[in-house]
């Protein structure tokens, strides 16, 4: 008798501790569920996917972004000093850029385009 009342505080004891474990574990899967966001649902941040090559370069750089249209491209140092300004035709997504006037150093890209999406860029001018 002694043994089979061990036996039953035991198995109480377990599904008493099992039942605990599975509620954290429903918790836990509902916080989960409430943070893990779909990409398609994130909301969009003004960004375009872009790369510019060669880099690093000497006269001429081909900016690659996704976009069409008319751009205002602003390059700073990296003292945040304004090198050039120029207005850009992207065709296809691309637009070549003359930097032959630019010294020697590293400079940031920034472009807006018209539709208000930006992308930032480093280029490095041998």
């Amino acid at each position: 008798m002694k043994k089979q009342l061990i036996y039953l505080l035991t198995v109480l004891i377990s599904s008493q501790f099992l039942i605990a474990q599975e509620s954290k574990l429903n918790l836990a899967q509902k916080k989960y569920d409430e943070l893990n966001v779909k990409t398609s649902e994130l909301p969009d941040n003004g960004f375009v996917l872009q790369q510019n090559y060669p880099n690093p370069a000497t006269d001429l750089v081909t900016i690659s972004i996704e976009g069409e249209g008319v751009a205002n491209l602003t390059v700073t140092d990296v003292a945040g000093r304004v090198a050039m300004t120029n207005q850009v035709s992207l065709t296809a997504g691309q637009a070549e850029l003359n930097i032959a006037n630019l010294e020697a150093g590293v400079y940031i890209f920034n472009v807006e385009l018209e539709n208000g999406k930006t992308a930032q860029f480093n280029v490095v001018k041998k």
